[in-house]
């Protein structure tokens, strides 16, 4: 099990990869050199809203990660997550829930810590889920931590 799971460049099925993600990796960047130091291991992830309904193309997304240097892990869908996919999603990242996750390395997804990296505009959203682990798994809470920057 690594010690921290990193969740960077949320995508919404239908859009393009684009300054949302670039400002998410610039501080994925700086997180993973922090872990390094600290000779922390990690694995990296990437959550995809599909319910759009909307296309999404895989392998364009992973295209653009290498690009940016990012060695992506693991990728979930909100889709296969059911009615509350980001508290789902945390919860297997947590390691407290089977993931329904797209691998692309023979690491474990669950990690003793938990990283999101997202922006602002999801805060609130991600309030829901800190209740929410508070709730199922109240010793979990102090093992996530955010990362919001401004759009």
């Amino acid at each position: 099990m690594a010690d921290v799971n990193i969740e960077v460049a949320h995508m919404r099925a239908g859009e393009l990869f684009g300054d949302e993600q670039l400002q998410g990796i610039a501080i994925y960047k700086q997180v993973i050199k922090e872990l390094k130091q600290a000779k922390k291991s990690f694995v990296t992830c990437a959550l995809i809203d599909d319910k759009t309904k909307k296309k999404f193309n895989e392998k364009v997304f992973i295209a653009n990660l290498k690009k940016q240097k990012v060695k992506l892990d693991f990728i979930g869908y909100e889709s296969a997550l059911g009615k509350k996919p980001s508290t789902l999603w945390t919860f297997a990242r947590l390691g407290e829930q089977e993931p329904a996750i797209t691998k692309f390395s023979k690491k474990l997804f669950a990690a003793k810590e938990i990283i999101t990296i997202l922006p602002e505009k999801y805060s609130m959203e991600e309030r829901g889920v800190l209740i929410a682990v508070k709730k199922a798994y109240p010793k979990r809470e102090k093992d996530m931590s955010y990362e919001f920057f401004e759009e």
